[in-house]
């Protein structure tokens, strides 16, 4: 060991005094039990800056952190000698007549304590010199530097620092009055402020793990948002929950205000809030995030920043950067506890607060803000207002905030704007009568309505309708909403051609909802029409949702026809277009991933529907009148799974939460009859597949190829042919319709010896599905005749025997037993079923025993049995009767829902 020498004072005088070492003691403190695994930090302090700071207030760690790095230090290669300032000291040389007892402690030659001088800069000569002769390199950790009793000891220390290549010095404090400036201490520095100490979501589960808690992963998220981050906050709520376990991540919040929120508010606040500071952090709680101006708003105050800038430098405040604007927010609990007692303290003041940022979030268009604050401060006019001002944006990104609004404001009040009623009556769905009283009525004439929106408040006629439209469309009124949707759209053309600044806003939005007004009600060539226009104007959306929701809806539509290409052409185009906003986006998912469904079976990729099934239902929306749509295309699915009779039960039980489709020409409700008609006869229920196909949608064309197929597999070939021999009903039906139609046809016609007509249809039909891809419609047919029909037509025969329609089995029963019963067997057939004697039957129709008997005998030989048994199983196999089925108990009993309608 190199031999100490004598020591100097700082102007370069010997002092006189041998250096001397005496025993180390270590001054480290004891670190907690319970402890997280912190590298990113530890790996901060082994970068080996000559000086380290670590800023931050009261329980972040510093002293801990610190002290995990020391005790993985080799005492051979580094001496760590801790110097805890205490409060108390009397005068600036007991600073460092301290830090000499500290390094002697530790083992580092220091000249005896009675020949140390009393003045200052003699004894940082000693202090230097004795870090200049240390056998080893030092580290110097001066934990609780803010009680520094020298005013110059940063500065001092700094200097040492600079000129002692084996020293560290590592410095706790939570002020910025020491090392102010550290960029004019001319030394490289590590500064570790408190978002560094804060700990992340991995930190917080290594603090859970750490003390034995089984839950670390699933309540850790939770745990870091409610405290924080601040890790001695964070350790006592770790330690309370290993003591009171507790269930799911919700009950975390309830700790975290039973244990943080107290020490955050009494001894983090208090200790680093004076009475100024302390106003301004319990005003600037009231909003969940908030800017300098916000904060002079609440206050009263001007030149708030270098306030709010210490608060931030003193961990207490997060800081974000927006743009070109500081944003700033207070953790969740700390926010709770200066809420609390804001609420406390200055009860009389907060409506009115309340109402200043209401007014001042409106004006800085954030209206869900302004409305939240405006339900705070219960000035129903005020809310009204703000939902007036800006309510598509309301309705399409924050319709919680909707919610909760019409929640809290009386009816009444709400009654006094057609725009709130008709958002109420989206956001509720509560049927009332306020909004057929205040709708904007429309006239019935083309130059009354060209008139009205000439004038100077057409916009305004226009913004107040248009939502009077989407509540009619979400009543399931589809008629009344296709009506009025009319009338609105020459109104908006008249106004866009008069002044169009005001209305070209809103024209995509007035075209999108026209589209979806006509879809709905079962036009889909005025619906494509109308949003493709939508989709053209998107880029003058005032919102942004216009371009992705008419696309995704446009590919439904072509998907819903068969049309293939167009279908394709629209999914691409959602593809390209920006994300809906989120509260839109299970809906648009929904619309988009339905026709990709669709478009995969019409392809015969059955592994791709799955797949996107799956996806789409891990989407949960309450719009329901999307329902028929989805669980119409999972029906088409489960004719190829086999699994028709679940798909059957799942429909009756959304049927009982949807809302009415008794509309004869709504497409949803003739798309959903089609597909119930589908599934019943895969299950070779032939007879309930007629009643649905003869139901309330027999007209519809979608209805016509159910009634055709039927004809054919139950043996009524010149039906078969007849019904798809009409060209007015080719003209209205759809591409995928038709070609099922010239399948049909085909196999009928051939049947019935007409080959002419029989290989024109599947030259027809081949051409097309080789030109769309659609090649399901070929499966819903007897593939053998077709085959048979297709040996005298080489390009057919070669289509028919290509994956993946070669490899794919056919839908539907090669053959299906109709059974024609009158009303009084059909009666006997149900008593029959209810386990009913022959002369209980008699009885209960009032006539004799033998006219029973007579009705029985005779229904016996239309099913072919005499035995009774067996004719109840044959009915329920026919579709007579209902199956005997028993409820599936993991289905929801309607269409989903949010937790809020329930």
């Amino acid at each position: 060991m190199k031999q100490p020498g004598p020591a100097r004072s700082s102007s370069g005088q010997d002092s006189g005094a041998p250096l001397v070492a005496v025993r180390r003691i270590d001054r480290a403190p004891r670190l907690p039990p319970v402890l997280a695994d912190r590298p990113r930090l530890l790996a901060l302090l082994d970068q080996a800056a000559p000086l380290t700071l670590l800023r931050a207030p009261a329980g972040f760690g510093k002293t801990t952190l610190v002290a995990q790095w020391a005790a993985r230090q080799d005492p051979e290669s580094l001496t760590v000698a801790w110097f805890r300032l205490r409060r108390g000291a009397r005068d600036a040389s007991s600073f460092w007549a301290g830090l000499l007892e500290v390094l002697a402690d530790s083992g580092v030659p220091v000249p005896p304590r009675e020949s140390w001088p009393l003045e200052v800069y003699p004894l940082t000569g000693l202090v230097e010199r004795a870090l200049l002769e240390a056998p080893t390199p030092v580290a110097l950790v001066v934990d609780g530097f803010d009680r520094a009793s020298d005013p110059e000891a940063d500065v001092m220390l700094a200097d040492i620092a600079r000129h002692v290549p084996a020293l560290r010095v590592i410095a706790t404090l939570r002020s910025h009055r020491w090392f102010g400036a550290p960029r004019h201490l001319g030394i490289d520095l590590t500064v570790v402020g408190a978002c560094d100490l804060r700990l992340t979501t991995d930190e917080t589960a290594d603090l859970m793990a750490a003390a034995g808690l089984t839950t670390s992963a699933s309540l850790a998220p939770a745990l870091r948002e409610e405290a924080g981050g601040w890790p001695e906050p964070t350790r006592a709520v770790v330690l309370r929950l290993r003591d009171e376990p507790i269930d799911g991540a919700a009950a975390v919040a309830a700790v975290v205000g039973r244990v943080a929120a107290d020490y955050l508010r009494d001894r983090l606040l208090a200790e680093n809030c004076d009475g100024k500071r302390m106003r301004v952090a319990l005003l600037t709680s009231l909003p969940d995030h908030f800017t300098v101006a916000t904060a002079e708003l609440l206050t009263d105050e001007q030149e708030l920043k270098p306030r709010i800038d210490e608060l931030v430098s003193d961990g207490l405040l997060v800081a974000e950067r927006h743009g070109d604007n500081w944003v700033y927010r207070w953790p969740a609990a700390a926010r709770r506890a200066l809420m609390a007692e804001l609420e406390r303290s200055l009860p009389e003041q907060l409506a009115e607060l309340h109402t200043r940022l209401a007014h001042w979030y409106l004006a800085a268009d954030e209206p869900a803000r302004a409305l939240r604050h405006a339900v705070h401060s219960q000035d129903w006019s005020l809310i009204v207002h703000v939902i007036d001002s800006a309510w598509m944006l309301l309705g399409t990104e924050h319709p919680d905030e909707l919610y909760e609004a019409f929640r809290a404001t009386p009816l009444e009040a709400v009654a006094t704007s057609s725009r709130a009623l008709a958002l109420r009556d989206i956001q509720l769905r509560v049927p009332d009568t306020y909004l057929r009283r205040i709708m904007v009525e429309l006239p019935e004439s083309s130059t009354e309505l060209t008139a009205l929106g000439s004038r100077p408040d057409g916009a305004e006629v226009i913004d107040r309708g248009l939502p009077v439209l989407v509540a009619l469309r979400l009543r399931g009124a589809f008629q009344a909403a296709q009506t009025y949707g009319e009338r609105l759209r020459q109104v908006t053309e008249a106004a866009r051609a008069a002044h169009p600044g005001a209305v070209v806003p809103l024209y995509p939005s007035v075209q999108l909802e026209v589209g979806l007004a006509h879809l709905f009600a079962g036009d889909l060539s005025p619906a494509q029409r109308s949003m493709r226009l939508a989709h053209v104007h998107s880029g003058d959306d005032a919102v942004g949702y216009v371009e992705p929701v008419a696309a995704a809806h446009l590919a439904l539509t072509y998907a819903v026809a068969g049309d293939l290409p167009l279908t394709r052409k629209w999914l691409a185009r959602y593809d390209a277009a920006p994300q809906a906003p989120r509260p839109m986006l299970p809906r648009v998912g929904i619309i988009a991933g339905t026709a990709v469904l669709l478009e995969a079976l019409d392809r015969l990729d059955v592994d791709r529907a799955r797949a996107v099934e799956q996806a789409v239902e891990s989407w949960q929306t309450d719009a329901q009148e999307l329902w028929p749509f989805l669980v119409g295309t999972q029906g088409l699915l489960a004719v190829h799974l086999g699994t028709s009779a679940d798909v059957l039960d799942r429909l009756e039980q959304w049927r009982q939460g949807a809302p009415s489709l008794d509309h004869r020409r709504s497409t949803a409700g003739a798309y959903l009859a089609a597909v119930e008609a589908s599934l019943l006869l895969s299950l070779g229920r032939g007879n309930l597949a007629r009643s649905v196909l003869e139901g309330p949608y027999r007209e519809h064309p979608a209805l016509r190829p159910g009634r055709a197929r039927l004809a054919l597999l139950s043996g009524d070939d010149e039906a078969a042919l007849r019904l798809t021999a009409d060209v007015g009903w080719a003209a209205a039906g759809s591409p995928r319709h038709r070609l099922e139609m010239l399948v049909v046809r085909a196999v009928a016609a051939d049947r019935l010896g007409d080959r002419r007509i029989a290989l024109d249809a599947l030259g027809r039909a081949v051409s097309i599905a080789r030109a769309t891809g659609a090649v399901r419609p070929f499966t819903t047919v007897p593939r053998a005749e077709l085959g048979a029909l297709a040996a005298s037509c080489p390009a057919a025969a070669d289509f028919l025997a290509r994956d993946p329609l070669a490899s794919a089995p056919d839908l539907f029963p090669a053959a299906v037993t109709l059974i024609d019963v009158t009303e009084r067997e059909q009666d006997v057939l149900n008593g029959l079923a209810e386990g009913l004697t022959t002369q209980q039957l008699a009885d209960r129709a009032v006539v004799s025993y033998n006219t029973v008997r007579t009705q029985q005998r005779s229904l016996y030989k239309k099913l072919g049995t005499s035995d009774r048994a067996e004719a109840i199983s044959r009915a329920r196999a026919w579709g007579l009767l209902p199956l005997r089925r028993e409820p599936l108990s993991d289905l929801p009993s309607g269409p989903s829902r949010s937790n809020r309608e329930t």
